[in-house]
């Protein structure tokens, strides 16, 4: 049985035959970032949930594109403390994920030295990845001004 999400946006493009869909993971989706477990596992997700649809749908001229970006310069962000290596404007996202779009990219990832650091970090032994993420990729988030922990002393 295919989900319900599915079922409702690509049945529908299939028996159409075109559409379009884009699911937007992260970067963090690539490797086991220490304080971020349940974010980098729903990003690793969307990102397999997209390339499974992608050859599931391409025969029917569907198109699947999945975004996999690094720190994006946006209000959420800032949010974010701790390192934001080559982060890129929300203007720059902006282009890359539209330029994408248009020519059918299977993946849309930016910046590229980033997402590519983080595959080969992934194929280092567990003990030697923990190493490294524990000491590089520690950071926290901000509760914004809505949030009941932002007002928690």
């Amino acid at each position: 049985k295919r989900d319900m999400l599915l079922v409702a946006l690509a049945e529908p493009m299939r028996r159409r035959g075109n559409g379009q869909l884009a699911f937007v993971s992260s970067i963090a989706g690539m490797a086991p970032l220490p304080d971020a477990p349940a974010y980098c596992a729903s990003k690793a997700a969307a990102r397999l949930y997209a390339q499974s649809l992608r050859i599931w749908l391409e025969p029917y001229g569907v198109k699947v594109s999945v975004i996999t970006p690094g720190h994006i310069d946006t209000p959420m962000n800032t949010r974010f403390q701790g390192p934001k290596p080559l982060r890129v404007s929300a203007e720059k996202a902006a282009k890359i994920i539209k330029k994408g779009l248009e020519r059918n990219k299977a993946e849309i990832v930016f910046p590229k030295y980033f997402f590519h650091t983080q595959r080969l970090l992934v194929l280092l032994p567990a003990f030697l990845q923990g190493r490294i993420l524990k000491s590089s990729a520690r950071f926290t988030v901000k509760p914004d001004q809505d949030s009941p922990l932002a007002h928690q002393d």
